[in-house]
Formats: C-alpha cells, sequence, structure tokens
C-alpha cells in the first residue's frame, strides 16, 4: 500500500499544483522536497533544513531515487531542484559515490520522511535512466534501502561541509554509547 495522504503540493508560484496524478508508485521525473531530520541523536532536534529527491525509474519491484544536491531552509521551487545535481557522498567513509538507491516498492513510504512535498515533475537525463536501469536489474554495486536513507545523504553531507567539527563529535559521542547484545561471556 503506497502512503500518499501525508504528501503536501507547491508549485514555483507557492500555489498548490495537483497531487501526483498515478496510482501506486510515483512515475520516473516526479521531484519531492522534504524537511531534513537531525542527522544523529546528539545534533538539535530541529535542522531548519529542506532537501529533494527525484524519482529516476520505477517499476513493480523497485523505485529508483536520486537525492539531489541542494539544501534550502525553505521548501524549494520545481525549478531550484531541476537545477541541482545529484548528490555526491563524502561524509564519513564516503568517496564521492552518487546518491542514488533502490527502493523496494513495498517499502515506498513518503511518511518515512518530515513534510515530503511533491514539487513537480521534470525530464530523466540519460545518466540517471542508465542508473534507475541498473537497480531495476539489481546489478552489481547498486543500493538499496528505504526512503529514511535520502534523509542521512542529504543531512549527512550537508552536516560534513558545514559543521564537520560537530558531526564528528557526534560520531563520537555515539560510538562511545554501549551497544546493546548478549551480556559480556554469553556463550556460544
Amino acid at each position: 500500500m503506497v502512503a500518499t495522504s501525508c504528501l503536501r503540493t507547491l508549485a514555483d508560484t507557492d500555489e498548490p499544483v495537483a497531487a501526483p496524478s498515478h496510482e501506486g508508485l510515483p512515475p520516473a521525473g516526479t521531484v519531492y522536497a522534504f524537511r531534513t531530520r537531525p542527522y544523529s541523536t546528539f545534533a538539535p532536534a530541529e535542522t531548519g533544513r529542506y532537501s529533494t529527491f527525484k524519482v529516476i525509474g520505477s517499476n513493480q519491484k523497485h523505485v529508483a531515487i536520486a537525492v539531489l544536491d541542494g539544501v534550502w531552509e525553505e521548501v524549494p521551487t520545481l525549478m531550484q531542484a531541476e537545477q541541482a545535481q545529484i548528490l555526491k557522498e563524502h561524509r564519513f567513509a564516503h568517496n564521492g559515490r552518487l546518491a542514488v538507491f533502490g527502493v523496494i516498492a513495498d517499502w515506498w513510504e513518503p511518511s518515512e520522511l518530515n513534510a515530503v512535498t511533491f514539487l513537480g515533475k521534470i525530464g530523466v537525463r540519460t545518466p540517471e535512466a542508465v542508473l534507475a536501469a541498473k537497480i531495476a536489474s539489481s546489478a552489481i554495486g547498486t543500493r538499496y534501502s528505504t526512503l529514511r536513507t535520502i534523509n542521512y545523504a542529504a543531512e549527512g553531507e550537508w552536516r560534513w561541509r558545514n559543521d564537520r567539527g560537530a558531526l564528528l563529535a557526534e560520531a563520537k559521542l555515539s560510538a562511545a554509547m554501549p551497544r546493546h547484545g548478549p551480556p559480556s561471556g554469553a556463550g556460544a
């Protein structure tokens, strides 16, 4: 079941636009904005930032998502999103890989993100279509996750570029927290 009741709509003129007319999964070219969540439990509760993602392909099994490189203080316009490139991930051990993920169709749940807003539909570029085809065919090196991963890519990269010291300090705090697992000395 695809949840669409959590979606808001916004046009470049800040006037409401028609919600997506598709049944089920969104078609390629659909663009959404969302309010980012904190990257860690040690970060401030509100980020005050918005990011975008684009559906670059979809079929009965997968939705191919590209996180767009752009962070705004308010919901961006479709034109702003259209000018953005696919985000390249560099935080921590990432090495510039494109933030492109496959979401299993049954996991398509926009409510996993905050304040999801349908911005509109734009064309899918040839390189994006190639990436979507790789996800659809489960090619080696493709990644699959839930929509929550989009938030971590967008917010994590913003923090890495603009607030790296605090992000690294939060990572140290997180690593120092006790893990929940079997007690020490638990038998095998």
